[in-house]
């Protein structure tokens, strides 16, 4: 099988989503731009029933801006840097045609299911095969698929609530500027408006799973996550009772662990990796 790479930065839209997004009213507080809407919370909610005076907030808040702007100017030009040597690499390398051999395939939720046909189709190029949040089978609630062709952004922000555990409910992020809830409704919503709808119709109707997941021969890994409101943990520790070599591995968090427990996830994965090399 020839695989073609292509470039295409998508960090931006990843974060942020559409332009019409970021269009909001900002007010001046000291020397910072503020919106509206963060200003509000701040003053008559977050702020409410404590000792804690609106200058005294604002100017500490203030103080710590100005204390970590350099820094995270720093890593976004890194960031830069490293993404401008991938880029270089795409448009180098967009012509060429790659005969891979030995792959080692990554699959979160649906994307599992991609994987056991993957092994079903073509087992004489994987290595090893990543299942992340996943199981033999995912069955689709009709309702939602129901709600994605009347109204796909409504089950978007269904599927990214369901799909966090407490740090999403929290706004707990360890990645300073991110937003669980609002980065994954920004992904979601980068889809065409009939992409959802049909990814769970096929979710619903996979029912090869089984056999699938017996045929494979090749070590595995899955990590699961403990408050897993979409493939819920039993499932996922099913199916992989029906794997001959694969290593188990659960994050206390919810569907989306990749982004609520990035740092662990990339030690398993970086663990199984050495493993298989």
């Amino acid at each position: 099988i020839n695989f073609r790479r292509r470039s295409k930065t998508l960090r931006q839209k990843y974060r942020w989503g559409k332009k019409s997004a970021m269009q909001e009213k900002y007010i001046s507080i000291n020397s910072l731009k503020v919106s509206e809407s963060l200003s509000k919370f701040v003053n008559e909610e977050l702020l409410k029933d404590t000792n804690i005076s609106l200058e005294k907030f604002w100017l500490g808040f203030e103080k710590t801006i100005n204390e970590l702007e350099p820094k995270n100017r720093e890593l976004i030009n890194f960031r830069e840097i490293l993404q401008k040597k991938i880029d270089d690499w795409h448009i180098k390398n967009t012509d060429k045609e790659f005969n891979l051999n030995e792959i080692v395939y990554l699959g979160h939720s649906q994307g599992c299911l991609t994987g056991l046909e993957l092994n079903n189709n073509h087992p004489k190029l994987l290595k090893g095969i990543i299942f992340i949040a996943g199981s033999n089978i995912i069955p689709v609630n009709q309702f939602l698929i129901d709600l994605a062709s009347t109204d796909f952004k409504k089950a978007y922000k269904m599927m990214v609530t369901w799909g966090h555990g407490k740090d999403g409910a929290m706004f707990t992020n360890n990645m300073p500027g991110h937003a669980h809830f609002g980065e994954g409704f920004n992904i979601m919503n980068m889809n065409n408006d009939k992409t959802l709808k049909i990814d769970l119709e096929a979710c619903n109707k996979y029912d090869a799973g089984i056999e699938a997941a017996k045929r494979i021969d090749i070590p595995t890994l899955a990590v699961l996550a403990k408050f897993d409101q979409m493939t819920p943990l039993k499932s996922g520790q099913k199916f992989v009772d029906l794997l001959d070599n694969c290593e188990l591995k659960v994050l206390d968090c919810g569907h989306f662990l990749q982004a609520e427990r990035p740092k662990e996830l990339n030690l398993f994965i970086s663990s199984y990796l050495r493993k298989l090399n």
